[in-house]
């Protein structure tokens, strides 16, 4: 099956006092049509940076030094700016972390929806209008709030419009950042529950950003773990957790608490994420790893078989 989306190599720095931030460095990964891929890895490992990369949304002190992002076989690295809008919210389109930062608050929820369709395609106000009720009631909000206002709504219905906002334009592929962090946990499960419905209804393919692997288990069929701007271990969901192989995939699931198990604390991982100005040669991971070698010191371990791919010189 060709890839909806292939990202080869991609290396995004942050300019920091005349030096870079190695946030994203050398990831590789992709996206089939249909698909759902989990991006996980601690605050910082560069995941929301990926996100920004894949739409080219950077800020100004961010650059793509290298690699490829290509969407259908076009690398968005190089396209233009005119192409660049035509691609984003109807081929690709993303939902924020924060959903009340952004919508506006000063306009209905269906001005909203409609924005990008009116933007985007050459039909009438009317009809964009009738395609942004559609969406809301899509993701489950009665088409009579359309034209309330984003204080009216709670929390998760704010994120229910953002979530219909990325659906305006029928893309193909929608990136979800961190979509349910602020919500509470019942709000957070219906929240899971409406991306899988609609993802299956609309045959979209998606890329689920978080630091829960629990959301991941629940919602993706392949999971994609970071660390320090590095990919450490990349494969499907069942495999991963059943038989996690990079030392830092493990901590990560042993930092969860075992409801079925005894009560006691869960085990975290001790010492800190490197400094991405002056990052380790080799795997950096090796000064918190307890599997750490010489060799772990010197050259990024990397090792791709079955179709899965983990950088650990011990696994």
């Amino acid at each position: 099956m060709t890839a909806l989306l292939q990202v080869n190599g991609l290396k995004t720095f942050y300019q920091a006092d005349g030096d870079y931030v190695k946030a994203v460095d050398d990831v590789s990964f992709h996206v089939d049509v249909g698909e759902s891929l989990g991006l996980a890895g601690e605050s910082g490992c560069g995941k929301t940076t990926v996100a920004l990369s894949l739409m080219r949304l950077l800020p100004p002190n961010a650059s793509i030094l290298g690699g490829e992002i290509l969407y259908d076989g076009q690398d968005v690295v190089k396209m233009s700016d005119r192409r660049l809008r035509r691609t984003r919210w109807k081929k690709v389109s993303i939902v924020f972390q924060g959903a009340m930062n952004a919508l506006n608050p000063v306009k209905r929820i269906v001005e909203q929806i409609a924005e990008p369709i009116l933007l985007h395609e050459k039909i009438a106000k009317e009809e964009a209008t009738r395609r942004a009720e559609r969406l809301v009631e899509l993701v489950g909000i009665d088409k009579s709030r359309a034209r309330d206002y984003p204080h009216e709504f709670s929390g998760g219905m704010r994120q229910r419009v953002m979530i219909a906002m990325a659906l305006a334009c029928e893309p193909r592929l929608v990136i979800l950042d961190e979509p349910t962090t602020a919500l509470d946990v019942m709000t957070k499960t219906q929240i899971q529950q409406l991306v899988k419905d609609i993802q299956k209804e609309l045959a979209l393919s998606t890329i689920l950003i978080t630091h829960d692997l629990s959301v991941i288990a629940e919602t993706c069929e392949k999971v994609a773990i970071m660390y320090a701007g590095k990919l450490v271990e990349y494969a499907d969901v069942v495999t991963m957790f059943e038989n996690p192989l990079h030392p830092y995939t493990s901590g990560l699931l042993k930092a969860f608490p075992n409801i079925y198990g005894s009560r006691e604390l869960p085990v975290s991982i001790p010492g800190s994420p490197p400094d991405l100005l002056h990052p380790p040669a080799g795997c950096r991971f090796a000064p918190r790893c307890p599997l750490a070698g010489p060799e772990c010191e010197d050259d990024p371990p990397g090792k791709t078989y079955d179709s899965r791919y983990v950088a650990c010189w011990k696994r």
